[in-house]
C-alpha cells in the first residue's frame, strides 16, 4: 500500500512540475495582430469599402463621406454618408480568426433622409453592428465580422470633408 501511495504522490508531483515549468505560449497569430500599438487605433478613419468574405465589394462610398472616430474613452462617432452616428466600443483583448476583439454597441444616429446615400448608410450601419474583431496595418483599419466580411478604412486626414 505504501508503494502505491508513494507512486501516486510521485506522479502527481511530476504533473504539477510539468504544468509549472511550461512557459506562456504565444501563437503566430498573436504576433501578427499585435504589431500596432492600441494608441494608433484612436482617431479619425475614412471608409474605403465594405467587402464580403470573398473580398467582393458590397459598398464603396463614392461621393459619400463615411467616417468613424474612436476615442480613448470608448466612444465612437462619425458620418454614415448622410447622418451623424454615435455609439460605444470595447477592445476585448480576445483574439479571433480575423484579429483582436472589439464590441460595438449602443449605436444611434440622426434621422435625415438623403436619397443618394441611404443605401450606403444602411449597409455601413448594419455592418458596424456585426463587427467582432479588428486589424490595423500602418494607416489601414479593418473591422471584421464573424463570417469574414469587413469594413476597410484609412486614416482620415481630410477632417474638413467630415464637418458636413
Amino acid at each position: 500500500m505504501k508503494i502505491i501511495f508513494s507512486g501516486i504522490i510521485i506522479i502527481m508531483l511530476a504533473v504539477i512540475a510539468g504544468c509549472v515549468a511550461q512557459e506562456e505560449r504565444v501563437s503566430p497569430l498573436d504576433e501578427v495582430i499585435n504589431v500596432t500599438p492600441v494608441s494608433a487605433f484612436y482617431g479619425d478613419w475614412a471608409l474605403i469599402e465594405i467587402t464580403d468574405m470573398n473580398n467582393t465589394p458590397l459598398i464603396t462610398p463614392g461621393d459619400a463621406k463615411v467616417t468613424i472616430n474612436f476615442t480613448k474613452t470608448n466612444e465612437l462617432s462619425g458620418n454614415s454618408g448622410c447622418n451623424r452616428y454615435f455609439g460605444v466600443y470595447n477592445l476585448t483583448g480576445e483574439y479571433f480568426t480575423h484579429g483582436s476583439g472589439i464590441t460595438i454597441s449602443s449605436i444611434g444616429s440622426t434621422m435625415m433622409f438623403c436619397q443618394d446615400t441611404m443605401d450606403i448608410e444602411t449597409v455601413f450601419l448594419q455592418s458596424l453592428h456585426s463587427v467582432n474583431s479588428y486589424t490595423m496595418d500602418d494607416q489601414i483599419l479593418s473591422l471584421w465580422d464573424e463570417a469574414g466580411n469587413h469594413i476597410l478604412f484609412n486614416r482620415n486626414f481630410d477632417k474638413e470633408a467630415d464637418s458636413s
